[in-house]
């Protein structure tokens, strides 16, 4: 019993670990993508 609670527990911490690099990767991106897309306004602007 208290190992099938301990695995448990693991697969929980895994699966929360992979959807918080899940969302930080999504940060990243949107923050990548909002000053890529900037600097093309910028250009269009400029040009």
């Amino acid at each position: 019993m208290p190992y099938r609670v301990l695995y448990s527990s693991v697969l929980m911490l895994h699966f929360n670990n992979l959807k918080y690099k899940k969302y930080e990767n999504n940060k990243i991106n949107n923050y990548i993508r909002y000053v890529t897309g900037n600097i093309w306004w910028h250009n269009d602007f400029m040009q």
